[in-house]
């Protein structure tokens, strides 16, 4: 698994904050869904409506690679749409 940074701007689609120190949802980007962690052991949780840059691990990165490009909009989900963000940094 990888590491990516990117800014979140949670639209308010979760009432509550997400749960630390880890919160897995589904990443979606060209119309792929792709499980991932987000990684918030050391920036704490996400508030609705709040932008922070969010460390995340994918299940497959082999497979989500393909996908990953800095200026990428990607959407996060659970039961519905929950927040949007733009890769920003690609790290290992």
């Amino acid at each position: 698994m990888r590491r990516f940074v990117f800014t979140l701007p949670n639209q308010s689609g979760r009432k509550d904050p997400t749960p630390d120190p880890i919160f897995r949802c589904l990443w979606i980007i060209d119309d792929k869904n792709l499980s991932v962690a987000l990684i918030l052991r050391d920036i704490g949780s996400v508030h609705p409506g709040e932008t922070k840059k969010v460390p995340i691990l994918f299940l497959d990165w082999e497979y989500a690679r393909q996908f990953c490009s800095i200026g990428k909009v990607f959407l996060l989900r659970e039961e519905h749409t929950i927040g949007e963000g733009v890769i920003e940094e690609l790290r290992s």
